[in-house]
């Protein structure tokens, strides 16, 4: 047996006990004697291990990597061992469904759950949708052949584990998260390296937060030198001077504490100082030869997840575009989140970034699927979505969602900026193998025409790349609207997915992102030539779910520029 689910009304495990549980294969890990049904009440199944009652199923097992109230508990239980045990716990009423039919030869029962949360922990607790996208996502992990889902409101499709299912997951080394871990900045540097070389900004370096950090670093590294001139947009002129800097100081070591800006400059320095080269050696996917040195990477934004990430991204005076440097061997060596250094942050910014990461989770959870060979994961960085970056995606979605306007109107609602943290570095691990798409390619040419932040401008751009390509993405976007604390409970596909880009074009606008390209100075006789751009963007337009072709995209920055997205149907 696969799996059972912590709890179910009476009613329903009624229901699952009068299941034709004919298909089981006694001896494969069920051993259903026959004509008897392992989930009847009083019974017990010999694998399982457990007694079930009218009211509860109990939990043989579960998967809850990050836990806490109302997270699902997905029970899992093979024939030699039973998975971690759940640290939460579910509603009251918990709709379940048991399948015994499945491709393999093995005797697989899955059952999908939706709990309800009840009292105060309501609000927070996730919706139908969300319940059994998780239970997807978790499934991948286990040895399940096929689930198949039922809820009150229209199911997601029916998940199916290949055969020939292949995977990487990327991250640091260790990544450490939460409010004050900042103090462990200056061991992990000093483990790292003696000769450290602290990237920042001088906005950053007067705040004293950062300016307490450096200054414990210095007591705890022999040599330590700043480099505080990163400026918006990494031009290749600063690459320039800061691998200077580390080169006078032999740095064998970099600590990057600043927003998306700083931490990619830390990147390609870091590239230069072991590899040698310019920049411009490594532009494009894996073109990186092997490790650069130690990086720590503390974030002082919530948005860009460059902490997490095997990207950085330049400005090269040569070219139109802003050009990327992609490989495993840039993601930081240490990650440190630690909230509290982004109390600080301007209105604006919390904005700009906060949709950024908005725009990270959504388009990595509807980033386009694709077919890999043994050789993809090494060779490719971005590879589309797959169960994995959905995961990640789908809870940094529900968490930004719920505290971005908090965040943007009050800087000081620690809930609202701990929220943010974890959200963007959720979408940063989401966004690290699915890959960016659309809105992100088509964001290039206009942020280099425009001089618009980037966040702005992925933002703006997000509602009309996901209308495009609703008709692939519309069961999607109906699971977004649920993890965004939308009732969507008796509402279609199609209808789910309007109310979710409703909610967005009041988010949008609720945080100060203007809805159309008009209104940031785009010229409509340019939008052929942007998405001609942009369809050269080829990591991240291949993500896009819709058509990718120059109309499609230039009718995606019509619609835009309008502001009426009829104009991309």
């Amino acid at each position: 047996m696969t799996g059972l689910l912590l709890r179910t009304s009476a009613e329903d495990h009624r229901a699952l006990c009068t299941h034709d549980l004919a298909g089981l294969h006694p001896g494969d890990g069920t051993r259903a004697m026959a004509g008897t049904n392992p989930l009847a009440p009083g019974t017990r199944g010999d694998s399982a291990g457990v007694r079930t009652t009218a009211a509860t199923t109990a939990v043989v097992g579960a998967i809850s990597p990050f836990g806490g109230p109302n997270s699902y508990a997905l029970g899992l239980m093979t024939e030699a061992s039973v998975a971690t045990r759940t640290r939460t716990a579910l509603g009251d009423d918990v709709r379940g469904t048991l399948d015994p039919t499945h491709p393999s030869t093995k005797g697989d029962v899955f059952i999908v759950m939706e709990p309800r949360a009840t009292g105060h922990d309501r609000a927070r607790a996730p919706g139908p949708r969300a319940c059994a996208t998780r239970a997807a996502n978790l499934a991948d992990a286990v040895p399940v052949s096929r689930v198949t889902w039922t809820s009150a409101s229209k199911s997601p499709p029916t998940f199916r584990r290949g055969t020939d299912m292949l995977e990487t997951v990327r991250g640091p080394r260790q990544l450490i998260v939460g409010e004050g871990v900042a103090q462990n900045i200056p061991r992990v540097v000093a483990e790292s390296g003696s000769r450290v070389l602290i990237v920042t900004d001088q906005v950053l370096l007067r705040q004293p937060g950062v300016a307490e950090i450096v200054a414990a670093v210095r007591e705890k590294v022999e040599v330590v030198e700043v480099f505080s001139d990163a400026t918006p947009d990494v031009p290749l002129a600063d690459v320039a001077l800061a691998v200077s800097v580390a080169a006078e100081v032999d740095a064998d070591v970099i600590l990057a504490i600043g927003g998306g800006t700083v931490i990619d400059l830390a990147k390609i320095v870091g590239v230069i100082r072991r590899h040698g080269g310019t920049p411009r050696d490594f532009y494009g996917e894996s073109k990186v030869p092997g490790p650069t040195i130690p990086l720590v990477a503390v974030p002082t934004t919530s948005g860009t997840g460059s902490e997490l990430t095997p990207v950085s991204v330049l400005t090269d005076p040569d070219r139109e575009l802003k050009v990327g440097v992609s490989s495993v061997h840039i993601v930081p060596d240490f990650a440190i989140v630690d909230p509290e250094l982004t109390y600080t942050c301007p209105a604006t910014v919390t904005a700009h970034s906060g949709i950024d990461a908005f725009c990270h989770a959504v388009e990595s959870y509807t980033a386009r699927p694709r077919a890999h060979g043994p050789r993809d994961p090494v060779e490719q960085v971005f590879l589309g979505r797959n169960p994995i970056t959905d995961h990640y995606a789908l809870l940094a979605a529900e968490r930004i969602a719920r505290s971005l306007r908090r965040a943007v109107r009050d800087g000081g609602d620690t809930d609202a900026r701990a929220d943010m943290s974890y959200g963007s570095m959720l979408a940063g691990l989401a966004f690290s193998h699915a890959g960016n798409a659309a809105p992100h390619a088509l964001q290039y040419p206009i942020g280099a025409a425009t001089h618009t932040p980037h966040g702005l401008g992925v933002g703006l751009l997000l509602p009309y790349a996901l209308d495009a390509a609703r008709d692939a993405i519309a069961d999607r976007l109906a699971i977004l609207a649920g993890m965004c604390g939308l009732d969507v409970t008796d509402a279609s596909d199609a209808e789910a997915a309007d109310t979710f880009l409703t909610w967005l074009d009041g988010l949008l606008a609720d945080i100060g992102i203007p809805p159309t390209l008009a209104d940031i100075g785009v010229a409509r006789a340019d939008l052929p030539r942007f998405a001609e751009m942009a369809s050269g963007v080829t990591r991240l337009i291949q993500n896009h779910p819709g058509p990718t072709d120059t109309a499609s995209l230039t009718a995606i920055l019509e619609a835009a520029w309008t502001g009426d997205r009829t104009h991309t149907s």
